[in-house]
């Protein structure tokens, strides 16, 4: 039995940490990258799905999670795709999902050694290092 959802919110916090990035975007993200190429009306109708305004897309335009694929012509729709940035954060989402480590270093790891995080996050860590087979 495939259970994705298990450590989903420990997944998406560790996520919203290392990206600095709110959980609606990587919602989005997430649905985007199953379109592949997509149009700004596209995006904008998921969008309004999350209640939530067109400012979202320019952010994640302007923040480098999507990018232009093709410039507008004249009769022709701009057309989108996930950044290399976005790809790589979403595979690794699902990587981990599916019963991969998540980085343990320093470096890739926002639970990992740092002095300044809240009591909540010591415990997400914790659960991560004793559930989620997290070596140091």
């Amino acid at each position: 039995m495939k259970d994705y959802l298990k450590h989903w919110k420990v997944v998406r916090h560790f996520f919203q940490k290392q990206h600095n990035i709110k959980m609606k975007d990587i919602e989005f993200l997430l649905f985007l990258r199953s379109e592949g190429r997509f149009t700004k009306k596209r995006a904008v109708e998921y969008l309004k799905l999350m209640e939530t305004s067109e400012t979202r897309f320019r952010m994640l335009i302007d923040t480098g999670w999507i990018v232009v694929w093709r410039k507008r012509r004249a009769a022709e729709w701009c057309i989108y795709t996930l950044s290399y940035k976005a790809h790589s954060m979403v595979n690794s989402i699902y990587d981990i999902l599916e019963g991969g480590e998540i980085p343990a270093g320093y470096v890739n790891n926002p639970f990992a050694g740092h002095s300044k995080l809240t009591y909540i996050d010591k415990l997400r860590y914790k659960f991560m290092k004793e559930n989620m087979n997290l070596r140091q």
